[in-house]
């Protein structure tokens, strides 16, 4: 039977965008079908209200029918809405891409006549830029390339071309440049070539398959085309970004809509898509108030119901994140955290439970040093190892903090381990029984303080270690710890 997890998410009460994370055999197409099943019964409150469901292929599309015909059989909820029928739609993004063609007029240019007009191109932007080493014809198969992922990811002016993160670029391409360097001349030139080349294009009478995409996005923001209530896009990361623009044009919104995508981190490689290009997910919905995101683990024999009785089978569980514990010393309270290490390090809070994603704007960047001596004192190295992203939240009052590895078991009876992770708030005084990073003679060492009337001690959490007098002015303190992470094996 389905999840605890995917009733979770098919029966969330929620507008807005929600997302589904995961490998393939997860479930997620299922979990997004019901959940369109379950908007239908539930969120499609007028007439004419309707959904429309997205796939990247006749296949997917095959496999999300089959889905939906048995699901739609074995859905026993009754809603105020029931007795009203909707429309729900499954197409590729090629049925729905030849629909809007029908309404425009344009004539695609073959490749032999991309060819010609670049090689023109070429040679009319060579008498400016004589020493450019990209204008050559053998680059010709490289630049219309480059063109398109230009126009695919809506790269609309040549300083943003020039400061953009260049991803997916295959380096094995036979006749390429070795590097697009950022704020280059080479990036320069390209965007002005391309304009010559488009314009050249544009006299002809002709577009190319991108240049079309964008006439898609004009038409589909400037018709009234079919607008649907809420919108299902499977494997959103096989889309490019000029895609799911025309596919969000599809939205009639209302208070009570939804958009629901699913996500393969580790999906197959398409050619200029998100999946490539690192998916940031609150770039592609500025405009949605909500952003709620699932991961789903569970991998199971196949992404459809195999009967009424067993709806999916468990086949195996793969762990693709980094998991960790956060003990919070101020406030006794502990978190567990997953880093997604295939999805550009995103912080998942309660991994097992919720999996709710922390955003970029939520956390705060931290700066991890050198090792700090549970044990004997070593010596400070000042150098920046690297950062940790955690939650605001966890650090509120703490502004000016830092993370020290910890070495050595002197502190085991405080919960502090060999290779954990301190967090220290960096503060040059602290009170009796805090525990505290200080420097003895440029060493640092990790210990409790403790205040007598006659004399102060730094005092290990290990019977085998003896305390620390501070006799002089030998020692400082570097700051208080405030957190533990330690790594979950």
């Amino acid at each position: 039977m389905i999840s605890k997890k995917q009733k979770q998410i098919i029966n969330y009460k929620f507008n807005g965008a929600l997302i589904i994370k995961g490998e393939e055999n997860t479930g997620k197409t299922t979990t997004a079908i019901n959940r369109a099943i379950y908007l239908k019964d539930n969120y499609c409150l007028y007439e004419n209200d309707n959904i429309l469901v997205i796939v990247d292929s006749y296949e997917e599309k095959k496999n999300a029918l089959e889905i939906y015909n048995r699901s739609d059989d074995l859905q026993e909820s009754i809603s105020l809405f029931s007795y009203i029928k909707h429309s729900l739609d499954i197409k590729t993004i090629n049925e729905i891409f030849e629909e809007i063609q029908l309404n425009l007029h344009f004539k695609i240019a073959s490749e032999k006549i991309k060819y010609n007009i670049l090689e023109k191109s070429i040679d009319k932007y060579k008498k400016e830029r004589k020493r450019a080493k990209i204008l050559n014809k053998c680059y010709i198969e490289f630049l219309l390339k480059e063109f398109e992922y230009i126009k695919s990811n809506r790269i609309n002016s040549i300083d943003e071309y020039k400061n953009f993160t260049r991803r997916g670029r295959k380096s094995k391409e036979v006749n390429a440049p070795k590097s697009l360097p950022k704020n280059s001349s080479i990036r320069d030139c390209i965007y002005k070539l391309m304009d010559i080349y488009y314009e050249s294009l544009f006299r002809e009478k002709y577009i190319d398959e991108v240049v079309m995409e964008e006439e898609m996005l004009k038409y589909i923001q400037n018709s009234p085309y079919q607008r649907y209530n809420h919108l299902i896009i499977d494997n959103l990361n096989n889309f490019s970004k000029l895609q799911f623009s025309i596919i969000k044009g599809f939205i009639n919104r209302k208070e009570y809509s939804n958009i629901v995508v699913t996500l393969n981190p580790k999906g197959k490689k398409v050619e200029n898509s998100l999946g490539i290009q690192g998916i940031k997910i609150k770039e592609l919905f500025l405009d949605v108030n909500k952003i709620k995101t699932y991961i789903l683990k569970e991998k199971f024999e196949k992404d459809i119901f195999l009967d009424k009785k067993e709806v999916l089978k468990v086949k195996d569980k793969e762990e693709v994140m980094e998991s960790y514990k956060f003990l919070d010393i101020r406030h006794n309270l502990d978190f567990e955290f997953s880093i997604d290490t295939t999805s550009e390090d995103e912080f998942i809070l309660d991994p097992n439970g919720s999996g709710e994603i922390i955003h970029d704007d939520e956390l705060v960047s931290i700066p991890i040093y050198n090792d700090i001596a549970a044990g004997e004192p070593i010596m400070i190295n000042d150098t920046c190892e690297g950062t940790v992203s955690l939650p605001q939240y966890w650090l509120k009052g703490a502004k000016d903090s830092f993370i020290l590895k910890v070495k050595g078991d002197s502190m085991i009876n405080a919960d502090i381990n060999d290779k954990d992770f301190v967090i220290i708030r960096k503060q040059y005084n602290a009170n009796n029984n805090d525990i505290v990073a200080v420097d003895l003679d440029g060493s640092a060492t990790l210990k409790r303080l403790s205040i007598k009337e006659d004399k102060i001690l730094l005092v290990p959490e290990n019977n085998k270690y003896d305390p620390i007098e501070v006799k002089d002015e030998n020692a400082m303190i570097i700051g208080k710890a405030i957190g533990i992470i330690k790594r979950n094996d």
